[in-house]
């Protein structure tokens, strides 16, 4: 699955530029505000997820089972990265 959950996670990033990126791993919670970076590089057995600001770089190992996905089926203005310890979600525009 993660093969392709890499892809969609590319296809999004090209056509998305996200507002806001939320990482929960199981001992804290960050969050990006206008991200300049994000990457998802495969390191040999899993992948590097990193997100850079202006003034901060933050990266985390996510299992090579990954799942991507778009959590409102009607939009695509949010995507969803989960693995059995992490997940990451990115927000292309907060809507209330």
């Amino acid at each position: 699955m993660s093969e392709k959950s890499r892809r969609f996670v590319a296809e999004w990033l090209f056509n998305h530029e996200p507002e806001f990126v939320v990482i929960n791993s199981k001992d804290s919670v960050e969050f990006f505000r206008y991200p300049r970076r994000i990457s998802l590089k495969f390191n040999g057995t899993n992948y590097d997820f990193s997100v850079e600001s202006d003034s901060e770089r933050f990266e985390v190992e996510i299992g090579n089972d990954f799942t991507a996905l778009c959590p409102d089926k009607y939009k695509e203005s949010s995507l969803l990265i989960v693995d059995s310890v992490i997940s990451v979600e990115m927000v292309e525009r907060f809507e209330r």
